[in-house]
């Protein structure tokens, strides 16, 4: 039994999605009534921010796996796109900054979040407070100042505008592995948890720093 496209006229003839669909957890009726699963479908979700914004509570969920299970079968390259989150905090601080002149921040830092070893992205009203932060040696967060250097001049792509950072280096100058990375965070402060959450974005996989080794970020800030 095939999956039915948006206007349920065509069919995958691919046995192998009835099982994808059992290891995502899904069932056929929950995948008919999505109307997300058309080859034609799939393949125009290249960017993925059309089904970031449609289920954007379910980008780690079993209706993202399903796609990304059924799209490798396919044969059809899913790019990894990850939305990130400017936070509530990250929000206030723009309007004050922008329009108040007030609450400046000097400069940006990058930090590595753990969930658990699993990649996610904090709730919307997340503070410093509530995130796990990864630990061992040698890590701390990262600089990125506020200047023409460290983030690239806004561009267009796909519409909306976005800054890319320099890339940072995270070192584990130890002898023993990190906590798990599983999502970025950008902050005020370079240490602690008096400062601002202001943006995070889930890794593409759980990232385990081994020692010895770095471990390269670069983020996108982009405006919707």
């Amino acid at each position: 039994m095939g999956i039915r496209t948006a206007n349920e006229h065509h069919r995958f003839n691919n046995p192998r999605v009835d099982i994808l669909c059992v290891h995502a957890g899904v069932s056929l009726e929950e995948v008919h009534k999505m109307r997300i699963i058309a080859h034609e479908q799939v393949k125009s979700i290249i960017n993925f921010r059309r089904l970031g914004l449609v289920y954007k509570e379910d980008r780690e969920g079993p209706r993202m796996r399903l796609v990304r299970l059924i799209a490798r079968t396919l044969g059809v390259p899913i790019p990894e796109y990850l939305p990130n989150a400017l936070l509530d905090q990250g929000e206030q601080n723009i309007l004050d900054v922008y329009f108040r002149n007030t609450n400046v921040p000097s400069q940006f830092y990058l930090g590595l979040g753990n969930n658990g070893g699993t990649p996610a992205t904090p709730a919307d009203t997340t503070l410093l407070t509530g995130i796990t932060e990864v630990s061992g040696t040698g890590y701390a967060r990262q600089i990125v100042n506020r200047n023409t250097t460290d983030w690239g001049a806004p561009a267009l792509d796909s519409g909306d505008y976005q800054t890319i950072s320099k890339t940072v280096l995270f070192e584990n100058t130890g002898g023993s592995s990190w906590t798990a990375a599983d999502f970025w965070f950008l902050t005020n402060v370079a240490s602690g948890t008096a400062g601002n959450l202001i943006a995070v974005g889930a890794l593409s996989q759980s990232r385990v720093v081994g020692a010895g080794q770095g471990f390269n970020l670069s983020v996108k800030q982009k405006g919707k």
